[in-house]
């Protein structure tokens, strides 16, 4: 599919992954994932520190030996949050270093469409498709501000099509010739057509590309989700509870 990112691993559930996006097969963020696992293990080492703790307190047979394993859980999970943090700060060092590259690298885009015409172009310098990626949309008319509308545009680096987006552009679909000249490796590719009509809605399963085409006035909603990593129950969808959790804290957060 010639995608803009390079594919390094495909999970079981069809997951995709791409070079510097690697993630779980239920979509969590790796280091995300290792802390949501870290917290809980300090939550229920400290939980049962405190019970160890009573039961010292009341006598309890094999409470001191309780009490030691309680301390040294405690303590794993600590280093183990303590090392998360650690990675992610040297993480984010490294992408504050990215950055300051790309800011060396970034180059101003002069576009002239009239006086009061314009035209916000994103894209990334480093593509090396010959076509113009990214959004490309009218700008904002301003009669107080023309000059800015009609000078340099600068290309934001920041904004960029994502890793899982195909490199050939739509308009050659139906022109084998050219296809197979540029993208050869697409002509493999196994293609179904499906027409979707007011009212209903079709499911395309994780790692499966898709070209839409829209006639008329429509309103289309598209509901993305993590694929199901849990096969064999319908109910709870993922083998773990990261999402959930997730949740359940942005709840928190906005209450």
């Amino acid at each position: 599919m010639s995608t803009r990112g390079k594919l390094v691993k495909v999970h079981a559930n069809g997951r995709i992954n791409y070079e510097g996006e690697v993630t779980t097969a239920y979509g969590a963020d790796l280091q995300s994932d290792a802390a949501a696992d870290a917290s809980r293990a300090k939550d229920e080492a400290e939980n049962r520190l405190l019970a160890a703790e009573l039961a010292v307190k009341e006598g309890r047979d094999g409470a001191e030996e309780e009490l030691e394993e309680a301390e040294r859980m405690l303590e794993e999970a600590m280093d183990a949050l303590i090392d998360i943090e650690m990675e992610n700060d040297d993480r984010d060092e490294i992408d504050g270093d990215d950055e300051d590259d790309d800011d060396d690298e970034e180059k101003d885009v002069a576009l002239f469409g009239g006086q009061n015409e314009g035209i916000n172009i994103r894209t990334d310098s480093g593509d090396d498709d010959d076509h113009v990626n990214g959004d490309i949309s009218p700008a904002e008319n301003d009669n107080d501000d023309t000059e800015n509308l009609c000078g340099r545009i600068l290309v934001d680096k920041t904004v960029k099509n994502p890793d899982n987006f195909s490199l050939v552009p739509h308009h050659i679909l139906d022109n084998e010739e050219e296809i197979r000249s540029k993208y050869p490796k697409l002509m493999e590719a196994k293609v179904s057509f499906c027409e979707i009509e007011a009212g209903e809605i079709l499911y395309l399963p994780a790692s499966w590309f898709h070209e839409v085409t829209s006639f008329g006035g429509h309103l289309a909603f598209n509901y993305w989700f993590h694929p199901p990593d849990a096969h064999d129950d319908f109910d709870n969808p993922y083998t773990t509870n990261f999402w959930s959790n997730d949740f359940k804290q942005r709840l928190v957060t906005l209450a």
